[in-house]
């Protein structure tokens, strides 16, 4: 038998005593205490479920670096450009639907991230076996070119000899 509500029960606040805000039933001696109801019905989410979060496309972040390259190598300052001008730029042109200017600055410093891990590893171990790790840190390379290890130049003795011993074209 469901039970009944007694007829002088009255609505009102669990917190203040007055007759706003969550509705709680306070019987007149039926109860010892108050009795709260719930509106909560089978078709709502729990609260306590997170929405799923969307994970980025490979082709998003190929457009990310390449849109952080195109910037780096057009201009004259070669620097970055802020996290909301790249988010203006690309907020219509990725697959992602729903992110911020602050997800986006995420996503990039996860990028930057990845490609330092894989400057730090050996040639030997690099990860780079799929095509698709290759075409992340060929563009990595052009966004973060001062990241990239100083080349190495090799001096031979006999390279030398040979430019000092051959004719100048200026003697003429």
């Amino acid at each position: 038998m469901a039970p009944t509500i007694p007829p002088d029960a009255r609505a009102i606040s669990s917190d203040t005593g007055s007759e706003s805000g969550p509705v709680v039933i306070s019987s007149d001696g039926s109860a010892p205490g108050p009795i709260a109801l719930s509106s909560s019905s089978s078709d709502e989410e729990p609260a306590s479920k997170k929405p799923r979060r969307e994970c980025w496309l490979f082709c998003d972040e190929v457009k990310i670096l390449t849109a952080l390259a195109a910037q780096r190598t057009a201009g004259t300052s070669r620097s970055l450009p802020s996290p909301r001008k790249l988010f203006d730029e690309l907020q219509h042109r990725l697959n992602r639907k729903r992110f911020t200017a602050s997800d986006l600055a995420k996503k990039v410093a996860h990028l930057k991230g990845r490609f330092l891990e894989e400057l730090s590893t050996t040639t030997g171990t690099r990860r780079r076996q799929e095509s698709g790790d290759t075409t992340l840190f060929d563009l990595s390379k052009k966004v973060w070119p001062e990241l990239l290890p100083a080349p190495v130049v090799v001096i031979s003795s006999s390279s030398s000899s040979s430019r000092s011993s051959s004719p100048s074209s200026s003697s003429s």
